[in-house]
């Protein structure tokens, strides 16, 4: 599923007000209003991670969400899997 919200970024009075970009259970970007910032969640580091080449991709995520255009493929960090069952 794809799906897009507003929200807080982190805690606190001085959070910046961010839009999410959840691709089902496989990754969560955001994107400052200003479209100046971009990340996504490492659940490995269990932290919000800064990376900005994801930029127009999260633009484009945005755009399919909003039903303003056609699903396309999308480019987003996905962690590699691990603990697999041998």
């Amino acid at each position: 599923t794809l799906e897009a919200y507003q929200g807080e970024l982190g805690e606190g009075g001085e959070s910046p007000t961010v839009r999410f970009l959840r691709l089902g259970r496989i990754a969560l970007l955001y994107q400052t209003l200003d479209g100046e910032e971009t990340g996504y969640w490492d659940a490995g580091q269990k932290q919000w991670v800064e990376d900005n080449s994801y930029r127009n991709a999260v633009r484009r995520g945005f755009a399919v969400a909003d039903k303003a255009s056609a699903p396309d493929l999308l480019t987003a960090p996905v962690p590699a899997p691990t603990g697999g069952r041998s």
